[in-house]
């Protein structure tokens, strides 16, 4: 019974994308974000699909737990498996420092791998996940965002382009067009480049569509369902 009270006082919604290369697909996407207290839980999961001579094996699993109101980050794990090569990130975010986790493994029958423990200044940066909330819940305007990932600190540009209209099977959205700088330096496969352009939902903060730059080449990302509760990235983030 307590089970089921806490379900249904818990509140999330569920966003999962296609991904594309041109027009053939190539991936998949799932991100869920879910309040308990006053976190929001976020975890994702992206693998590729049609896996052959033209697309490789994707699979990353990501979470994140943030302050509801504040956004700040206390927990980041994020687990990369993309063509050869498998690692996993593990951030806690306490008071004033970052301590870090960072294992690299062979293979995927790799138990062990090879483990790094580092220990960093916070002054307050985001991790990936928190940041991308930031920015959707600012998508109207333009700004600046710190983030740390990779051992290191990113002051990160996004730009306000303009208004868009998007009628899909989902429904009717009034969008706007969000420009990111990344300039991050990462170790994986998918290494990003140039510009990112996103489209988020101006009432709800959802990011209904993106197009990402890569070193292997340029995807689009397109939001294919939503579960769960519309309007809840409306309800957090709002002290930051």
């Amino acid at each position: 019974m307590q089970f089921l009270v806490l379900f249904v006082l818990s509140s999330y919604i569920e966003l999962c994308y296609k991904v594309y290369f041109v027009f053939v697909e190539v991936g998949e996407t799932c991100i869920k974000y879910k309040i308990r207290d006053q976190n929001v839980e976020i975890n994702s999961v992206s693998r590729s699909t049609n896996v052959g001579k033209i697309v490789r094996r994707v699979y990353n699993v990501g979470y994140s737990l943030v302050d509801k109101d504040t956004l700040k980050p206390k927990i980041f794990k994020y687990y990369q498996q993309e063509y050869g090569f498998i690692r996993t990130q593990e951030y806690v975010f306490d008071t004033n420092r970052i301590f870090a986790k960072i294992t690299k493994y062979k293979d995927p029958k790799d138990k062990v791998g090879q483990r790094e423990e580092l220990s960093y200044e916070w002054n307050n940066q985001f991790e990936p996940y928190s940041a991308a909330l930031f920015i959707f819940k600012n998508s109207s305007t333009s700004g600046n965002i710190d983030i740390f990932y990779e051992r290191k600190f990113y002051n990160i540009s996004f730009s306000f382009l303009r208004k868009e209209s998007i009628n899909n099977h989902i429904g009717d959205f009034e969008a706007n067009i969000v420009e990111i700088t990344p300039r991050v330096e990462t170790e994986g496969a998918l290494k990003p480049r140039g510009s990112w352009t996103i489209w988020v939902d101006s009432q709800n903060h959802i990011p209904l569509k993106m197009k990402i730059d890569f070193t292997l080449g340029s995807i689009n990302i397109e939001l294919k369902d939503i579960k769960g509760d519309r309007t809840l990235l409306g309800k957090i983030g709002n002290n930051i």
